[in-house]
Parts: structure tokens; C-alpha cells; sequence
């Protein structure tokens, strides 16, 4: 619960993290990701967190990857909330810089 009140404090918008693209995620096509494996520490790809909501009782992240609408739900997966930082969402959260976040990030 402290991972989710730390992040709604800090989400007055988008943000970027660097996560760990675990290959189950790279496989990635619906549903809400939820992968034990995923590193919390190890980070090789950035994404953008847009939003979070629950369904059938399952709270999840809405982010937006750079690897375009052929990957995942339309180019979105939504990651797990609450599950001990998975894939690192909250290891390097960042506000990006609208004149220079593209530069980091191709979303």
C-alpha cells in the first residue's frame, strides 16, 4: 500500500521508469501483468505510467511502452500494483521533461 499512496502523491502526471523487460512481458498481449520473476532492481527498458485503475479486484498501472501499438493492448500493458515493486516501477520514477523527455524515451 505504501508503493501505491507514494505514487498517487507523486502522480500529478505522466512519469517515466526504467523496468526490467522480463521476457514474459516482452510477450506481453492483455490482462493484467503480474510476473514474481520481474527484477525490482534490474532496469533495460523505459516506460511511461499514464494512469491506474482496478478490475475484478486487481489494482494495475496503465503504461505506455515505446515499442509502438503492435506490442501489447495497443501499444499499453497494465502492470500489477502493490506487488513489491514489480519490474521496478518504483525504483527510478521520473517526471520527464516535456522539451526533452522524447529524447529518453520514444513514447
Amino acid at each position: 500500500m505504501q508503493e501505491l499512496n507514494q505514487l498517487k502523491a507523486e502522480l500529478i502526471g505522466k512519469f517515466c521508469f526504467g523496468r526490467d523487460s522480463h521476457a514474459s512481458f516482452q510477450l506481453y498481449r492483455s490482462g493484467v501483468y503480474d510476473e514474481p520473476a520481474c527484477s525490482s532492481i534490474q532496469d533495460d527498458h523505459c516506460a511511461l505510467v499514464v494512469g491506474f485503475d482496478a478490475t475484478d479486484n486487481q489494482l494495475y498501472y496503465i503504461v505506455k511502452s515505446s515499442w509502438k501499438t503492435s506490442w501489447g493492448n495497443d501499444g499499453y500493458i497494465w502492470m500489477s500494483r502493490n506487488k513489491n515493486n514489480q519490474c521496478g516501477i518504483a525504483t527510478r520514477a521520473s517526471y520527464p521533461l516535456v522539451a526533452h523527455w522524447h529524447l529518453f524515451c520514444d513514447l
